[in-house]
């Protein structure tokens, strides 16, 4: 066993003390059946303390004690941190280890271990070997359907239609968090938790807090059955709107599943019907959706209302497809043109939440109802409250996509809206500048719309005079802040800012050992470069997007003139760091 040589280790250091015995120990950690055991071996790998240590108590006793003065923990004229208790009276947080053992203390404030870690690692791997046996389960299965089986596998076909490319999803989906599983079960990050979870942390913190983080692969969490066995997608949970008490959510899923006529009874009791139409009409009129969509999806409330629920199922069902294709329009996604793949291009560019539902049970339902195999279901109203409550979600899905047409649409439908900083005016230049086709498509159109609304929400009521009353100042410092930063380390390796351009910069750092300091050190400045770069953009696009009284746009203007040299100086710098 490798022996730990005692250094000059300051207290406030203890961490790469504890962290060095560790490592020593190796998985010998995990041999460990009681807490003495612990100390033992813990002692045993310190140089000089090991000499002559029996596995005894007093010798663990006087061993610890050692190590405890070693750090000055026996020392008198210590600090002690106190709290108030329940009735007042003043408690010291170290008064209870003044009471404890040397080898309590070495426990406590050297090794800080409140339970031996085998324990966790054996639930740890208990626990992760149930879930892979769980998904192997799973891969087996959907590996013996005839497609994946015989089609995928021996004559290499790929799926040609609907529920082939369901069962191949699923089937690599459920390889993947396999091979997950096997890594964490049989590689380094369980016993770290093991480890994490036997630890003794300063404070008192509820046992389970942290649970979450004991298996770090989605399939261990509760909810993720459906995403993982395709017979267990979820289809009501994206019905039970925000209003809905969440502890009622199980019993309702359940209801639903029962009786889906007392299921909506009961959701349109505490959220009407009409109200769903409210929204989708708020979303139409939000999101950028073509004219003919918006009146298509209008129609649909008249056909509730007269109750032509054939009518409104095959529209709703054909309206879902078609808010797909607004959705990969918006995204500026190019590609083939089937719902299935509409929805991977809207999961491959943004991360919407699971819409396993709308890929594959959807297209199950359209597809009957398109080839004409009607059984009835398609007049049956609850089947069309499903749909409603269909669209509603997927609307508002689609309304916190994050793209930059969505994310200026909404801004501007917000009559509330308030620029409070600089940093957001800065946040609504770029997305005005952002490349996606569908953005700039909308602003060269909407151009006057965009001028009077920023007029509106900065200059009417004075509100950028309050944000750029000190802006000179803040500007000023940045920049002498960062320069005498950039001296302090550069000056002396040939490079003067105050003489230098941006193509001077440019092959300063072309150096690799100058760029690798700069990389070095940026984190000490990195949120001032951060401030520099928002002035930049602001001072860089504020003329183009707001028109102003003239004492503010003289003001403004002599700031740009004074600092725009060294701003594109700097901005070069973090650049450089960035890339």
């Amino acid at each position: 066993m490798k022996k730990y040589t005692f250094k000059r280790i300051e207290v406030n250091n203890l961490d790469d003390f504890r962290n060095d015995i560790i490592k020593c120990l190796g998985d010998e950690i995990f041999e460990c059946n009681t807490l003495d055991q612990l100390v033992y071996k813990s002692l045993k790998v310190i140089h000089p303390v090991y000499k002559n240590l029996k596995n005894e108590d007093q010798s663990l006793q006087n061993k610890s004690l050692k190590v405890l003065e070693h750090f000055g923990f026996n020392r008198t004229g210590k600090i002690h941190v106190s709290v108030r208790g329940e009735n007042g009276e003043r408690i010291l947080l170290n008064e209870e280890n003044r009471l404890l053992s040397p080898k309590q203390k070495f426990l406590n404030q050297i090794i800080r271990f409140k339970q031996v870690p085998k324990a966790h690692l054996e639930y740890l791997v208990g626990n992760s070997e149930y879930h892979l046996k769980k998904m192997t389960q799973l891969v087996n299965r959907y590996f013996e359907t005839p497609f994946i089986a015989k089609m995928f596998w021996k004559e290499e076909k790929v799926p040609s239609n609907q529920n082939e490319r369901m069962l191949l999803d699923y089937y690599k989906r459920c390889l993947s968090e396999q091979q997950f599983i096997l890594s964490y079960r049989f590689g380094e990050k369980i016993k770290e938790r093991a480890i994490v979870k036997a630890t003794k942390m300063p404070i008192n913190l509820p046992m389970n807090l942290f649970d979450f983080f004991d298996f770090p692969y989605y399939s261990s969490k509760t909810y993720s059955e459906g995403y993982f066995d395709h017979e267990k997608i979820d289809t009501v949970y994206h019905r039970l709107v925000e209003t809905t008490v969440h502890e009622e959510d199980e019993n309702l899923t359940k209801l639903y599943f029962r009786n889906k006529r007392i299921f909506y009874s009961k959701l349109f009791k505490e959220y009407h019907s009409s109200q769903y139409f409210k929204d989708i009409k708020y979303y139409s009129q939000i999101l950028p959706l073509s004219n003919t969509r918006k009146n298509v999806l209008n129609e649909l409330e008249f056909l509730f209302q007269k109750k032509k629920w054939v009518s409104f199922y095959g529209i709703a069902l054909s309206q879902i497809e078609g808010l797909f294709l607004e959705m990969t329009n918006v995204v500026g996604t190019k590609g083939k043109r089937s719902m299935y793949h509409k929805i991977n291009e809207i999961k491959d560019s943004d991360s919407t939440g699971n819409l396993d539902y709308y890929q594959y049970y959807i297209p199950q339902l359209r597809n009957k109802f398109m080839h004409g195999a009607l059984d009835g279901e398609e007049g049956i109203k609850e089947n069309s409250f499903d749909l409603l409550t269909d669209i509603r979600y997927l609307l508002m899905i689609f309304h916190e996509l994050d793209n930059p047409l969505v994310k200026l649409k909404r801004i501007l439908s917000n009559s509330n809206y308030t620029f409070s900083t600089i940093e957001e005016i800065t946040s609504f230049f770029q997305i005005l500048s952002d490349k996606n086709e569908s953005l700039r498509g909308f602003v060269k159109t909407h151009a006057h719309e965009i001028k009077k609304f920023l007029k509106e929400k900065l200059v009417e009521n004075k509100n950028l005079e309050v944000i750029v009353s000190n802006l000179q100042n803040e500007v000023k410092d940045a920049i002498e802040i960062t320069i005498r930063f950039l001296d302090t380390i550069f000056l002396e390796k040939g490079l003067n800012f105050g003489f230098s351009n941006s193509h001077t910069i440019k092959i300063f750092f072309d150096n690799e050992n100058n760029r690798k300091l700069l990389q070095k050190e940026y984190f000490i400045l990195g949120n001032t470069f951060n401030e520099l770069s928002i002035y930049n953009i602001f001072l860089t696009k504020y003329t183009k997007w707001i028109e102003m009284n003239d004492s503010l746009s003289f003001y403004l203007k002599n700031i740009s003139q004074e600092y725009k040299a060294d701003l594109q100086k700097l901005i070069v710098i973090s650049r450089l760091v960035e890339d």
